[in-house]
């Protein structure tokens, strides 16, 4: 039915297969909160969630626009997801186009949504208002800019902005909300999943290699070129592992739970290796991201200590 494509389209551009990037850092801040100072709410955690997730697919959707404006990729609207992009080029030439309205109301009822749950945070959550909104306002904007206005996207340092937005950032918002004190140690603790996170971008980036020439953007891959990004990939992929020896030997055992997705993570290395770069790729390293986040909370959850949680406190 032609009603059905417009929907399709929108949730295309809303990229929910995108949320668990910023929902596992949400949950490891509440771990960090209950290990360190025995402080956990449920209501809070999910108000959190809801902040997080409604910037991210803001975000999304910012992002959709722009691409259909700027028209830097060979579809209307760019995915992360092989089958919605495969869908979107059958019917790019179709009359069922996804409106740009449609793209930039959903946006703004999502941001809306996302400040009425940080309303809620600063009615209940015994952290201090001007802490959540300065963290929540600062995601809300790298949300925006990574595509719109300037278009950080575009440039080398649009990877570090969304890489530590939906990482360290959000790590750091869910630990205030929860304990009402800020402090350096989720900041430390989410760098390896961040940095896996960049890994999932840069494969993009490898993938729409020439794509991104033509379009006049600045990304790593551009830049290192083919033989270049892979071993850069190779490094993002293997370092997260390296900072989890260090955990598991330092402080507990627990910690180095992530180790057990090497043998999945060498396999996606082989596979660039002797098979190129393919969209199955950026799929497959998303999944591996999902599953480290995983095992470092559950592994921070029953730890006997956390590191750094100390350092910095206020």
């Amino acid at each position: 039915m032609p009603s059905d494509q417009p929907q399709s389209d929108l949730l295309g551009a809303l990229r929910p297969w995108t949320f668990s990037a910023s929902t596992t850092p949400v949950v490891l801040g509440a771990v960090l909160s209950y290990r360190s100072d025995g402080q956990f709410r449920l209501d809070l955690l999910l108000l959190t969630l809801g902040a997080v997730l409604s910037v991210n697919g803001a975000g999304n959707m910012v992002n959709s626009y722009f691409e259909l404006i700027r028209g830097s990729r060979s579809t209307a609207v760019v995915t992360t997801d092989p089958r919605i992009d495969r869908r979107r080029r059958r019917s790019s030439d179709s009359d069922d186009e996804i409106d740009h309205s449609k793209l930039v109301n959903f946006a703004a009822y999502l941001y809306f949504f996302g400040m009425i749950c940080l309303w809620l945070l600063m009615m209940f959550s015994p952290a201090k208002s001007q802490f959540l909104a300065a963290l929540f306002f600062g995601g809300l904007s790298s949300s925006f800019i990574y595509t719109g206005g300037i278009g950080l996207k575009y440039y080398i340092i649009g990877d570090i902005l969304v890489m530590f937005t939906f990482g360290p950032l959000a790590v750091l918002f869910s630990y205030v909300v929860q304990t009402g004190t800020v402090s350096m140690g989720p900041l430390l603790l989410a760098l390896p999943l961040a940095i896996s996170t960049e890994a999932i971008l840069h494969s993009k980036h490898i993938r729409d290699l020439e794509k991104d020439k033509c379009a006049n953007m600045v990304s790593l891959a551009v830049l290192l070129g083919k033989q270049g990004s892979y071993f850069l990939f190779t490094m993002l992929l293997f370092l997260p592992y390296l900072a989890f020896v260090i955990f598991g030997t330092q402080y507990s055992l627990s910690l180095a739970l992530p180790l057990l997705s090497m043998p999945y993570a060498f396999r996606l290395e082989r596979t660039l290796r002797e098979n190129g770069m393919s969209r199955s790729i950026s799929t497959s390293t998303a999944k591996l991201n999902l599953v480290i986040s995983v095992l470092f909370t559950i592994g921070c959850l029953f730890t006997k200590q956390i590191p750094f949680i100390d350092l910095w406190v206020f």
